[in-house]
């Protein structure tokens, strides 16, 4: 059966299916943006055209976005960044499939993104969280994350310097500077609080 149409990647038109099917959250604060790719209010100026919205943590006001490393289409194998709405962006997942054991594993935490980094914190337990994990085992196999905390390290260990290293590049891009930052800028990946 054909995918509906809501993103160019079909665990997101998947899941996009099951959430509505359900009333009420699948993971804590987590929701899909109800246009993919739309932002609403967010005004971090790390928020750039490689970066694509995908979903919201509304607990946190935090953003969920796939990175288009190199330009090209999105995918499930994009990773994932976490955004404050005002400030703040960090890679928490190497994928998109990565990104969704983490947020079933957080039953009773949510994620969330601004200056300081990434933080875990407290936060109601969904509704349809075991609706969710039965949904992602079945699409995609193996129980959820066991150490969310680890993975986004990891993730963060892994491509936390590249990231950042991208994130520069834009900026100067968008001081109009003849001369872009080389993509290859040797950023130094700074560990970051989790709670």
């Amino acid at each position: 059966m054909a995918d509906a149409v809501w993103s160019p990647v079909h665990e997101l038109n998947q899941l996009a299916t099951l959430d509505d099917s359900c009333a009420g959250d699948l993971a804590t604060g987590f929701c899909l943006n109800c246009d993919y790719g739309d932002a609403g209010q967010v005004t971090n100026p790390d928020l750039t055209a490689d970066l694509v919205p995908f979903a919201t943590n509304h607990d946190t006001a935090t953003v969920f976005a796939l990175w288009r490393r190199d330009g090209g289409p999105v995918s499930a194998d994009a990773p994932v960044v976490a955004l404050g709405t005002e400030e703040g962006a960090r890679v928490i997942a190497r994928d998109l499939r990565e990104f969704l054991h983490v947020i079933a594993a957080l039953t009773r935490t949510g994620i969330r993104c601004d200056h300081t980094g990434v933080v875990l914190c407290d936060s109601e337990p969904a509704r349809n969280h075991e609706a969710f994990v039965a949904w992602l085992e079945r699409a995609h196999g193996p129980r959820p994350a066991t150490d969310p905390a680890a993975v986004i390290a990891t993730a963060h260990t892994e491509l936390g310097a590249l990231f950042a290293a991208d994130r520069l590049r834009h900026r100067h891009l968008r001081r109009g500077s003849a001369r872009p930052a080389p993509a290859t800028t040797t950023v130094e990946a700074r560990a970051f609080p989790l709670l």
